[in-house]
């Protein structure tokens, strides 16, 4: 899961729909970014960011922490 990038799209005032829109994707697959179901590839990652204003090291965790056993 990636409570900070659902807490991003809050501050910035966003709904998932809006933000799925402004980086050309649909909203289940943010949804699914959002919950942990899905990893974005790393350009989708910058877009997301630009998007928020904020850098991808806020939002996104490492790819280790991702795995679980």
């Amino acid at each position: 899961m990636q409570p900070q990038l659902k807490a991003a799209i809050y501050a910035a005032g966003m709904t998932q729909k809006g933000l799925a829109k402004r980086v050309g994707i649909s909203e289940l697959d943010l949804s699914r970014i959002v919950t942990g179901r899905k990893v974005p590839a790393p350009p989708l990652r910058s877009r997301i960011a630009a998007a928020l204003g904020r850098s991808e090291g806020d939002l996104f965790k490492p790819m280790e922490e991702e795995v679980t056993a």
